[in-house]
């Protein structure tokens, strides 16, 4: 990607090299010469503490968009069909265009595509959502030739009621193509609380409780025989199910202690 050169630097001969047109000596390396050259049906992205601008003419290597979406934009309106993005964190739901493919994992210098090394990350963890959803890629109408590659999508918690997509498609065909992505989707929120359930029917009528007995003596009455008591259990509820499980009532109570008189 060069053009070989020689000048005079004070009498003696030094040799150089300029840049081929559409090549560009991106790592600043003389060893490698020019060793990237611009694709013209590319817009290039990176983020903002990288050198991405939001001007109304990025997209270049020169000076790339700032954000996934405005490079989306620009290439539309370029009729430009590939978006290439560079390592870095992009706060944004990513909204993609038909036609125009999202390739992340590239070098900010050298627009390497390594994606295991330079990681280009979709994070909508703080993003505010315009909705109950929360999302990190969405992709509604995608008919014709379109890739999404090379990222890492993290999403958020959702509003109340709402679902956390790592990513979401609608109406899309097999042209739309989704790989090589690694995606982290956030936990949807608590659903909405049910409404309360119909009351039962009235159970059957008890059994009638056990006669009263006259007691002598000292002794301890009226508790449950069970705790060391002599008392009289009051009638059993009838045997009743729903479903299989027992609604059965419970037992009346145990009758009172009478009290006992002493003759004189």
């Amino acid at each position: 990607g060069v053009q070989p050169t020689c000048y005079m630097d004070q009498d003696r001969p030094r040799c150089g090299f300029d840049c081929l047109p559409g090549y560009l000596d991106a790592d600043g390396r003389s060893s490698n010469g020019c060793e990237l050259r611009a694709d013209p049906n590319v817009i290039y992205i990176t983020p903002e503490e990288n050198g991405g601008s939001s001007s109304g003419s990025c997209g270049s290597i020169g000076l790339p968009c700032f954000t996934i979406n405005h490079g989306l934009t620009r290439a539309r309106a370029l009729a430009k069909t590939r978006v290439l993005v560079s390592e870095g964190i992009y706060t944004e739901v990513v909204d993609l265009v038909d036609g125009i493919s999202v390739i992340g994992g590239h070098d900010r210098v050298s627009w390497t595509h390594q994606p295991d090394i330079y990681v280009s990350q979709i994070d909508t963890r703080t993003v505010t959502l315009d909705d109950q959803h929360s999302y990190g890629l969405k992709g509604i109408g995608i008919r014709s030739v379109t890739e999404v590659s090379g990222f890492t999508i993290y999403t958020g918690l959702s509003a109340s009621g709402g679902n956390a997509y790592g990513v979401y498609l609608r109406d899309c065909t097999q042209n739309l193509s989704i790989t090589n992505n690694r995606i982290i989707g956030g936990d949807g929120s608590r659903g909405v609380d049910g409404r309360s359930g119909e009351s039962g029917v009235d159970g059957s009528s008890g059994t009638s409780g056990l006669p009263s007995q006259t007691l002598s003596g000292n002794l301890s009455c009226g508790g449950d025989p069970r705790n060391g008591f002599s008392g009289i259990i009051g009638g059993q509820a009838p045997s009743q199910t729903c479903n299989g499980l027992s609604t059965r009532g419970g037992h009346g109570g145990y009758s009172a202690c009478p009290v006992f008189m002493e003759p004189n």
